[in-house]
Formats: structure tokens, sequence, C-alpha cells
């Protein structure tokens, strides 16, 4: 059929009569696939207007990627320091395309590879400052790659998940006044500037998969039921019954996922402070949409409902949900979680973060004194009449201006009560300086009581982050005090008294649980939620087992008999 066949890799050509024949070989080529990770280098929790460094590595595989561009979103907040981009290659000079940031981050920033061959790893790397108005949280955030195979065709990394992200942790020190007692007998009331410690990024959502425990319970039951109707009857009727309910149950499971899974769109939300105090702050989130859709972000709280809606440019962006007193009406605990959708697809739905408000505080101790009886010291006080507090702290130092941050004790004890620590310094010889005060079961701090000589103008207290889920229990005042390792206390009528466990270079958050989280996800429609492939096919295993047992199984013997 053809006057004459070119083979590409001989340039002259063969040239054959009609009719003539000529063996062909065509060697395979994989499709090319990219590879996409990122990192960032922060270890321990940022402070507001410290500077992090991200890192993004992109590498082909199979075959030669052509027009590769990286798309990276970071928080808000996260403000990119010019000049800071740095672009390199595994094959240096040898790299064919522009490698160099295109566009330069004003939401997501763009980086053009260009073509990248098999084993070449291309690494990017630019700086962040964090914003000095930064509210406390686990900031996440987004980045993907797409470039094209040489026949033609779009190579999105990642394959088919497509999105890589990091967490960067941001906490803001808390300072504490001192409160200094001229004589014994003074009652100190001045509470204006009592800060709360605050435990970081706990979080008891699920990730967004679009399902609920309810729709999966319901699943599982009517698998029960199918099984059930199999046992009570061996007819065909009951089998075609027990099938039907059986794929109800897997489009149950199924459906949830399916509406998360919306193509090339992603969304993460910040964890924010498990605890605040002001009703007024901010949840950050990031989505980003490889097809450059238009994306429109809604901001929810399970109680109150919708809230906030945000749309973003095309392709998505970072942004906040504004959180106000109209939303935190009042004490509590409140859940929020956002959306995004594009046009003509379902909205997927970020995790959901939970917040407790909390906009009290125990009053400060007073009635402060100090005993110096040798070597051993004996503070007395008197907790405030206000319902709240569960524990008083004990600082020490040999300085008389000092920071706070570990305290050497802490005693259990309930509001309006005289109590008392007894506590023998380290070394005899030296002179010590001692500063007092309150948390509620929620960690809230009253104001400091000291020694007359000690005129600190401020404490600080460092908040370190966390993921165990902050619990309430029993104790006195009205509230679990949370359980802290230093000092013990136990009642004598209206006195407390407790002698003094001494924990030098302890570190830790003041007033945070230590508990494993996964005790509050035990229940089985938290389990299911986390667990949903598993939890269809082992379904189906006892299913079919159901099936084999009583009703194949059952009719094999009658056909053989």
């Amino acid at each position: 059929f053809f006057d004459r066949i070119i083979r590409s890799t001989d340039q002259e050509g063969i040239f054959l009569e009609p009719g003539g024949e000529i063996n062909c070989s065509i060697g395979n080529k994989s499709f090319p696939q990219l590879r996409l990770t990122k990192s960032v280098d922060s270890v321990n929790p940022e402070t507001p207007g410290t500077v992090v460094t991200y890192t993004l590595t992109v590498e082909a595989l199979e075959n030669d990627v052509l027009e590769t561009d990286v798309t990276d979103l970071p928080p808000k907040g996260f403000e990119y320091v010019p000049g800071s981009a740095e672009a390199t290659s595994s094959l240096g000079g040898a790299h064919d395309g522009p490698l160099e940031l295109s566009h330069e981050y004003a939401s997501p920033g763009v980086w053009s590879v260009g073509t990248l061959v098999p084993g070449e790893t291309v690494t990017l790397k630019y700086q962040a400052k964090i914003s000095n108005a930064q509210d406390d949280g686990l900031y996440e955030d987004l980045a993907y790659a797409r470039g094209s195979a040489q026949g033609g065709g779009d190579v999105l990394a990642n394959d088919p998940d497509g999105f890589v992200g990091t967490q960067v942790a941001v906490v803001t020190p808390v300072v504490d006044p001192i409160a200094n007692i001229d004589t014994d007998n003074k009652k100190d009331v001045d509470t204006d500037t009592k800060r709360k410690t605050r435990v970081l990024g706990a979080s008891t959502g699920l990730p967004a998969t679009g399902a609920n425990g309810g729709i999966l319970l319901l699943a599982l039951a009517l698998l029960i039921a199918g099984a059930g109707i199999l046992l009570w009857s061996r007819r065909t009727s009951a089998k075609m019954l027990f099938l039907s309910l059986a794929f109800t149950a897997g489009c149950l499971m199924g459906g949830g996922q399916a509406l998360a899974a919306g193509p090339g769109l992603a969304l993460e939300i910040e964890k924010p402070d498990t605890l605040v105090t002001n009703p007024n702050f901010k949840i950050g989130f990031v989505a980003l949409d490889t097809e450059a859709r238009a994306v429109t972000v809604r901001c929810y709280e399970t109680g109150s409902g919708l809230f906030e809606t945000i749309p973003l440019i095309d392709g998505g962006s970072s942004g906040d949900c504004q959180v106000n007193a109209g939303v935190m009406t009042a004490d509590g605990n409140y859940s929020f979680y956002v959306t995004a959708e594009v046009a003509e697809a379902a909205p997927i739905q970020s995790e959901t973060v939970n917040v407790t408000f909390d906009g009290t505080f125990p009053g400060t101790p007073y009635n402060y004194d100090r005993d110096e009886a040798t070597c051993d010291d004996k503070i007395t006080f008197t907790t405030a009449n206000d319902a709240q507090t569960v524990k008083v702290e004990l600082y020490r130092s040999t300085e008389k201006d000092f920071v706070a941050d570990t305290p050497i004790t802490t005693l259990d004890i309930g509001p309006n009560q005289n109590g008392y620590i007894s506590t023998t310094p380290p070394d005899c010889s030296e002179d010590y300086w001692y500063a007092l005060r309150a948390l509620d079961a929620n960690g809230n701090a009253s104001g400091f009581v000291a020694d007359r000589a000690v005129n600190t103008d401020t404490i600080h207290k460092t908040k370190t982050k966390t993921t165990t889920v902050r619990q309430a229990g029993g104790g006195n005042g009205g509230g679990g005090a949370i359980p802290v390792a230093e000092g013990t206390g136990e009642g004598q009528g209206g006195t407390v008294e407790g002698a003094a466990t001494e924990a030098p270079g302890a570190e830790g958050v003041l007033g945070e649980m230590t508990g494993d989280e996964s005790s509050d996800q035990a229940t089985l429609s938290s389990w299911a939620q986390n667990n949903k492939g598993s939890l269809f096919f082992i379904l189906l295993i006892i299913g079919g087992l159901l099936y084999y047992f009583f009703y194949v199984r059952p009719k094999a013997a009658l056909t053989k008999n």
C-alpha cells in the first residue's frame, strides 16, 4: 500500500517497489510522570514576625516532561520575601528551560521549570515572613506541578492525588504582669491584663470525605438486615433482597467519598487555638484548582451554619474566615469548617476544627505572705471567691526580675480557700523570690501575686503546640483541673496544704493535657468515618461468607443428595 516507507533512524530512507515488504521496529515509550514534594524548615512553633523557608522538589520519571510549571500557595499572612527565590537543577547548566519564578507570590506563586528529563531533580526554595498580626494556629499550604508529554497530553505530578503541602505552627508569647504585694492581707483585684494558656492545633474533625457517621451506620444496618433476611429465609427472593441491600449500602459508603473527590480541587483549613478568650479571630484556608476555574469558599459554624462567602480568583487562593461575636455568641464549644466549589461540580469540605470560647478568668489570689524558716519557705494565700479556681502555680527565681516559664510546683485548690505551700530551696545560702497565680479548668490564668521585693514588670510564658484535645473533668470549684505532673495537694477543711515537688527545667504548656487524642474517636461512628475503605471490604467479606454458608453451601448439599 505504500510506495515508500521512511524509517526515522535512516535519514536516507528505504525505497520499496509496490507490493514490497519490510519489517519496522517501533519502540515502546512510557508515558512520563512527575513527582513533587514539599517541606518547610520549621520544627518548633514559630512566632509572628519570623521567617520560614519552603523547599519544593520536582522530578521527571519514565520520560521527558515538557513545559513544566509548579504552582505553590502559602497560607494568607505568610508573605513572600522578595528576592529569596532560588531554583537549581541536578543537571546544572545542562537543564533545558527557564527555571525561574515566573509569577511572584501574591496568592499562588508559579515557577517555570521547562523541560525535565528522567532522573533530573529541580529544587525550588523561597522564604516567607509570618505576619506580625498572625493569629495562633497550625497553618496548611498547597502546591501542585503540571507539564506535558512529548506526544501531547497533560502530566500532573503525583497523579491522581496531585497536591502536596506542609504545616507551620504559629504561637504568640503571652505576657503576664506581676502584682507586687507591699504588706500582708492586701487584696489584689487588678486583673485587667490577665492572659490565658492556649493549646494549639487540636482538632476532633475528620478528613474531607463528605460522608458522616449516620450514613455509614445506616449502610452497616442495611447489610446486617440483609444478612438477617438470609438467615430467616433461603429463597431466591431473600438472596436478591440481600444483594439489593448490600448494593445500596455500598452506594451510601462510596457516595460521600465521591463527593469529596472534586477533580483538580483541593482545600485545607487552619487549625486555630482550641481555646480563645476573644470571639474576634480568623480561621485561615488555602484552596487550589488545577483547572484554573473560579473558586468560591464558604465558612460554616456547625451550630449557626453559613456565616461568610468568599469568592477567590481563578485557580484559587488563600484567605481567612472572620469569626466574631455574631458567630460565637456565648461561652462554649464551637466547630468550624469550610467548603470550596467550582462551577458544575460538587463542593468539597474541609475537616472540622473545634474551638472553645471562654471569656472569663479566675480571680487573683490575695492574703499572700511568705514565711522563711531556716531552709524552708512557706507561702500562704487565699484564693479568690470566683467559682473558677481549680489550682495555683508557684514560681521561684534567684533574681528579682525573672521569666516565669515553668512553675516549681502546682497545688490543686478550689475558690475562696486558704492555702499554703511549703518548699525547700535548692541552695539555702541563696536568696529566692516567689510569684503565685491561679488557674481555672480551661487553663485560664489570673494575675500574679509576689514577694514585696519582686519588682518584675512582666513575666513571660511561652506556649507550645500540641495535638491533644482539652477535656473538662470533675474537681474543685465546679470544674476539673487540668492534670499537671508537678505538686500535690489535698483538702484540709477550709485550708489546702501541699508539699512542693521541685520540677526544674520541665517543659510544656501550663495546663495542657497529654492524653491520647485517639480516645476521643473511639466510637463506632468515628472509626467508620476514618476507615471507610476497610469497613466496606469487611462488610463485603461478611456478606460473602453469609451468602456462601446460608445459600450456596446448603443448595450444593441438596443437589448432591
